[in-house]
């Protein structure tokens, strides 16, 4: 089960944003040409890199993970007061630093701090509640928060293969794979994350339909042969976070593999 997760590092990130921020009409005709001749038809790496820097400024107090959501920064007098912590950040290159890569970026910020943009606040306290540490069996004095340094310098992404070299593998050995995208994610846009599924190749086994939540369509799903996709509409990266009842239907329903 993978959530807006970078898979292919060619399509999935920066290339599937120029195109979804775009559709989302975040900027113009204008730059879209330019974007187009210098990016797609020609390939001027100095030009195109422009034209990057350009979109992204644009894109300047957007929240990444959420378009159609607000952007909590410590600018804002009532925001400043909430997050006493500083727990708002107004950078998002440390966190999405593909969607700079080329663009000479050399922003730096601890991956201890909130993500830009982001209230975190009432998920760090849920986790932190002792009832919840204990229920999940977390050793003692642990605390949780939303982003690790520790986590962050163990890490190293495979910008090189990414691990769409891995789905074949798992699907031949017919585990049960569910890949959801928030389509208002902006950091892993659902478009790139269609994309890579489909070069897959696998047989389409169920076709593209709505899915309804109380009696209204929020989202959409297909299941290809070893791989499940749905989409929720209007939801942005951390889809659990932000409509967690939706979600809890959702993965009930994979996991117990009820069609939706």
């Amino acid at each position: 089960m993978i959530g807006n997760g970078v898979t292919d590092w060619r399509i999935d990130t920066s290339t599937a944003l120029m195109d979804f921020a775009y559709t989302h009409q975040l900027y113009p005709l204008e730059i879209r040409a330019r974007y187009e001749k210098f990016c797609l038809e020609v390939a001027d790496d100095e030009k195109c890199n422009v034209v990057q820097a350009e979109i992204q400024h644009l894109m300047e107090g957007i929240n990444i993970y959420d378009i159609y959501g607000t952007c909590y920064v410590p600018k804002e007098k009532h925001v400043r007061e909430l997050y006493s912590d500083n727990k708002a950040k107004a950078s998002r290159y440390p966190y999405t630093p593909w969607l700079f890569r080329g663009m000479g970026a050399n922003q730096h910020q601890k991956l201890n701090d909130a993500p830009p943009c982001i209230d975190l606040r009432s998920v760090e306290t849920f986790f932190n509640k002792q009832e919840i540490i204990k229920a999940l069996k977390v050793k003692e004095g642990i605390k949780w928060d939303s982003c690790s340094e520790d986590v962050g310098n163990n890490y190293s992404p495979d910008f090189k293969r990414g691990s769409l070299y891995l789905y074949p593998k798992l699907i031949i050995s017919k585990l049960k794979i569910f890949i959801f995208s928030g389509d208002a994610d902006g950091a892993v846009p659902i478009n790139g994350t269609l994309a890579w599924i489909n070069n897959l190749n696998l047989p389409l086994v169920s076709e593209w339909k709505s899915w309804l939540y109380d009696g209204q369509v929020a989202g959409y799903t297909s299941t290809y042969q070893g791989l499940k996709f749905v989409s929720f509409k209007g939801i942005g990266h951390t889809v659990p976070m932000y409509t967690p009842n939706k979600a809890f239907f959702i993965y009930s329903k994979f996991l117990t593999g009820e069609d939706v």
